[in-house]
């Protein structure tokens, strides 16, 4: 199982380090069910303004992101800090 694939299993997860993993925002979209996530680390993993909302959405009680390295644009980190 890949580690994307196992967000689908991991519903009550709270924290998820993918820190360099190259994943991009394809990986970003596939993190699912994890509603109760509330720290995400994804320094360093391609990921650009495309997967903003998704983060914004995806992960409704989100407290913490870590998410420099990448590709965001001001545009970008705006949208993250709408939250």
């Amino acid at each position: 199982m890949s580690c994307i694939g196992i967000s689908n299993h991991l519903p009550q997860l709270i924290s998820l380090d993918l820190r360099s993993n190259n994943i991009g925002d394809i990986g970003v979209g596939k993190l699912k069910n994890m509603a109760n996530l509330r720290q995400l680390m994804i320094n360093e993993n391609g990921v650009t303004d495309r997967s903003a909302d998704f983060i914004l959405e995806g992960f409704p009680v989100l407290e913490v992101l870590w998410a420099d390295g990448n590709n965001f644009t001001e545009s970008g980190i705006f949208t993250l800090c709408r939250k």
